[in-house]
């Protein structure tokens, strides 16, 4: 997230003036919808876990490759993290011993942000 909104504050800087708009516009009118008189500039935090949420839950369970390396992955999460139970309501940001990866973040990205999956791996 704190990348996102790195990258998201050096585009704004240049582009909001090159938009003819003062660079310290308030951020509530530049990610408002237009609906409301914003900008309706998209937060790439919210698309980006969007996009993992969406990969997770169409391949999670599908017999692709990108499922299977999902599905193995995870089954590879519970070895390294020594406990069982749902791996996506893992508290992963208190769990230094486990090796940060895609799958890790995008369920500490997704608790963050109070969205639950659930998963059908055997354990």
């Amino acid at each position: 997230q704190m990348q996102c909104k790195e990258l998201t504050s050096t585009f704004l800087k240049f582009a909001l003036p090159k938009s003819g708009l003062v660079r310290t516009t308030a951020r509530d009118i530049v990610f408002a919808p237009k609906t409301v008189m914003g900008l309706a500039y998209p937060d790439i935090w919210t698309q980006q876990l969007t996009a993992h949420a969406e990969v997770l839950v169409d391949h999670g369970s599908a017999n692709t490759l990108t499922g299977k390396l999902l599905r193995t992955y995870c089954e590879g999460l519970y070895i390294e993290a020594g406990i069982g139970g749902d791996c996506f309501t893992w508290d992963v940001a208190n769990m230094p011993w486990i090796t940060e990866s895609w799958v890790s973040r995008t369920i500490a990205d997704l608790q963050h942000a109070r969205i639950t999956l659930h998963h059908n791996i055997v354990q």
